[in-house]
């Protein structure tokens, strides 16, 4: 036994503080942004938000001093070639403001504690419908009219004009429009109120012919002619009683318990227009910051400063400025380019309609973009197209990426609820699954969940075991 000195090289990738904010600076939403450079604006004394008529001004030159110390080869996303210019609205270069602001990680924390949008519900659940998956067309569809509910869960788009809209046959549309209504809650993408309660009631097994007739005269219940309803219906009035009584334990708005992210005023981050016979690509400039740095107000504040501690701290807002501009500028161009490749590939889609939308992957874009896969992925993530085919989110273009291998999806119990659901529903009626029989087919999905977790989604979702559902319960 000896003892010996030994010198090791090794290669590691150490993810700086400023890596990890351009990494969350390039996921952001559009609101996110927004957010986070008002909380900027306060908290920097060197930067101030302006228009477009002043953004051209000796105070946005950036400093060579700036200049990041840290990159990525494997991901060339982050940093400019020293210029600080922006996309204006023309899809040209333009000398304009944008520097921006320091993520903050609580922020995150808080942004991912909230309770779920209606809208990221129902698309976890779609995105673990088989059938729906087999085609992107019916998924892009799919969550094209979950973007069109209100905050209350209703569909108030006419069929016929999405059907126009997007290109597609309209029974493709009500195909798709049937499995957003199969999902959790029952009730959702109802177009009218007795559409909702009908829903519900069939969900629940309780949509007897006598019912049917009650939602299709809901207007004699308005006008409170009982009688008249009651002989619609074939009922005595004190059957009637209990219908009614039925109804009103229904919830006439099934997404009004969901958090309202989904229903906020939507501003694309990006404009998609037919010139001639060219598709063009534009950023929209609203969705674009418009801040400058400060340099007058350094040099003034630096030569009131009393002492280092004053001086450090003007010293590193303005880095932090500068760099955020820098940031700003290759999220920009970032977003465009990812942007002008999906149209390229997607062309027949714009032109054409859900049709002619392809199979398409993020490494794809990726390679004929020039950057990294996972780069698609962040800069896809709450990004939005203006187009003739309507708003549409970037990553709806990714659609053979969906299904039950997709990432996080995997782990939620609202996925887990739905397939339960799912798979209940299309039992054998004189041989319904046992909970252990639940158990083996969602392990064959890639689920894997107790038996007591069945159970207790099961219980959740008010179905009877396999015994009480045999007997009809």
């Amino acid at each position: 036994m000896s003892l010996k000195l030994e010198l090791r090289q090794r290669q590691s990738l150490v993810m700086t503080q400023s890596l990890r904010q351009s990494i969350e600076l390039l996921q952001m939403s559009m609101l996110e942004l927004t957010e986070f450079v008002g909380q900027e604006l306060e908290k920097n004394p060197l930067l101030s938000e302006v228009d477009n008529e002043n953004a051209d001004s000796e105070n946005i030159e950036v400093p060579e001093s700036a200049e990041p110390a840290n990159n990525l080869d494997n991901e060339d996303i982050f940093w400019g070639e020293g210029d600080n210019e922006l996309y204006n609205n023309n899809g040209k270069h333009e000398k304009k403001s944008a520097s921006d602001v320091v993520s903050s990680s609580d922020y995150l924390e808080s942004v991912l504690a909230e309770p779920p949008s209606l809208r990221q519900h129902l698309i976890e659940q779609l995105q673990v419908d088989i059938e729906l998956n087999k085609n992107p067309a019916d998924f892009l569809i799919a969550v094209h009219l979950v973007d069109m509910l209100d905050e209350r869960g209703y569909l108030r788009e006419d069929i016929n004009y999405l059907s126009a809209q997007l290109g597609a046959p309209l029974e493709s549309v009500e195909n798709s429009l049937q499995r957003v209504q199969d999902c959790d809650p029952a009730g959702v993408a109802a177009r009218s109120l007795a559409e909702c309660l009908r829903l519900q009631a069939q969900d629940k097994g309780l949509l007897t012919p006598a019912l049917a007739i009650l939602l299709d005269n809901l207007n004699l219940l308005e006008s409170g002619d009982k009688n008249a309803l009651g002989k619609l219906c074939g009922v005595s009035a004190e059957k009637l009683e209990r219908l009614l009584h039925l109804l009103r334990s229904l919830d006439p708005a099934p997404g009004a318990n969901f958090s309202t992210e989904n229903v906020q005023t939507l501003i694309p981050d990006v404009w998609v227009r037919k010139q001639g016979k060219t598709w063009r690509v534009e950023l929209n400039p609203e969705s674009l910051p418009r801040l400058l740095v400060n340099h007058s107000s350094y040099a003034l504040l630096l030569s009131k400063a009393r002492g280092a501690e004053e001086k450090q701290f003007l010293r590193e807002q303005l880095a932090n400025a500068s760099w955020l501009v820098k940031a700003l500028h290759q999220r920009a161009e970032t977003l465009l380019k990812v942007a002008n490749v999906i149209v390229q590939l997607q062309e027949k889609f714009f032109e054409y309609g859900v049709g002619q939308l392809r199979p398409l992957t993020m490494k794809e874009v990726a390679e004929k973009a020039g950057i990294h896969e996972s780069t698609v992925s962040r800069v896809s993530m709450g990004k939005w197209f203006a187009s003739p085919r309507g708003n549409l989110e970037l990553r709806y273009f990714f659609a053979s990426a969906t299904g039950k291998s997709s990432g996080e999806v995997g782990t939620s119990s609202q996925i887990v609820m739905h397939r339960i659901k799912s798979l209940i529903a299309a039992e054998e009626k004189t041989a319904p699954l046992t909970d252990d029989a639940l158990v083996n087919l969602l392990a064959d999905e890639g689920i894997e969940v107790a038996r007591r977790t069945v159970v207790k989604y099961r219980t959740k979702l008010r179905i009877g075991s396999s015994r009480e559902r045999a007997k009809g319960l």
